[in-house]
């Protein structure tokens, strides 16, 4: 009676893991689906969450698998079939984790380099503001001295062969 419980209560678990191991992968499915329709940061930590949720859940399944009676495997080829099955599909989700990886990597390199650029287009913007400024300062400065410098200084008056200095 304690292997058939144990069979039972196994069975009920692996029930239970595959019927959440199928949710998450439709919502996986549904959310690698938005990723390749609108590649953005969050759905991107969407697709890598649901990928870690699967992995976990296939963890668990092979471990539910491991303590089910002997007995149990010889009289099911279906168990087989299920870990060959979960094998493949745990070898696909590792790399479409690679993937995900990958692309999050470069999309935080981008992403850096924007702000990098921002960086520098503002800093270059404001480095000719402040060129502007010292330039409206400087013509300012010289009409300045050239009008006050002309209205100050001597002045030449004269005639046709006369030339005498005006104060």
């Amino acid at each position: 009676m304690g292997d058939q419980e144990n069979i039972h209560s196994s069975i009920l678990k692996l029930e239970t893991l595959k019927t959440q191991f199928s949710l998450a992968m439709k919502q996986y499915k549904t959310a690698f689906s938005n990723y390749t329709i609108s590649t953005t940061s969050e759905n991107l930590r969407q697709v890598n969450s649901l990928n870690d949720l699967l992995v976990n859940l296939h963890s668990q399944i092979l471990n539910t698998l491991k303590y089910v009676n002997p007995a149990y495997y010889s009289v099911s080829d279906k168990t087989k079939v299920q870990v060959n099955n979960l094998n493949t599909i745990n070898f696909y989700l590792r790399k479409e984790r690679q993937k995900v990886n990958k692309l999050l990597s470069e999309y935080n390199t981008l992403d850096n380099l924007q702000t990098d650029t921002t960086l520098k287009i503002e800093s270059q913007y404001l480095y000719y503001k402040i060129l502007l400024v010292i330039s409206l300062v400087l013509i300012f400065f010289i009409v300045y001295q050239f009008l006050y410098a002309s209205s100050s200084s001597k002045s030449l008056v004269g005639g046709r062969n006369t030339l005498f200095y005006k104060e």
